[in-house]
């Protein structure tokens, strides 16, 4: 498991959801190709109830790697209203 996503799931678990995003934010700033970045973000803003910012962060990961499994599985559960 990566640091990045170790680092996502101890703020998630915290319910400290706001830091999470800031958290994806400022690894884009350094790492804007960062596909799992985009993901963990689309995955936070949608639980966060921002749908729309949530599927433009699934479609950058899947723009940038479009093999990405979960981010397809993630955006297609979010496109049908789940």
């Amino acid at each position: 498991m990566l640091l990045k996503e170790i680092t996502f799931r101890a703020l998630i678990d915290q319910g400290k959801k706001r830091e999470a995003v800031d958290y994806f934010l400022k690894t884009l700033e350094v790492e804007p190709r960062n596909e799992e970045a985009y993901f963990y973000l689309g995955i936070t803003l949608a639980d966060q109830g921002r749908f729309d910012e949530a599927v433009e962060s699934l479609k950058r990961a899947l723009t940038i790697n479009p093999g990405f499994t979960a981010a397809r599985q993630a955006l297609t559960s979010l496109l049908a209203g789940g």
